[in-house]
């Protein structure tokens, strides 16, 4: 576990979060193509991704 939190997995475990959340949010109201577009295109981070950024 330190070694994981040394190397810095938890912040790759969180962004996948995030993308995961954030490709389903989109797809509701979208095609799903559209919302990995918008998920990956950095111009719509979520609070998880601005969180992740800092970290």
């Amino acid at each position: 576990m330190a070694l994981c939190c040394a190397i810095g997995l938890q912040w790759i475990a969180l962004q996948s979060v995030a993308w995961t959340t954030m490709i389903v949010e989109y797809a509701k109201q979208q095609s799903l193509r559209v919302a990995i577009v918008q998920t990956f295109d950095g111009a719509h981070p979520c609070s998880l991704c601005h969180a992740v950024s800092k970290g």
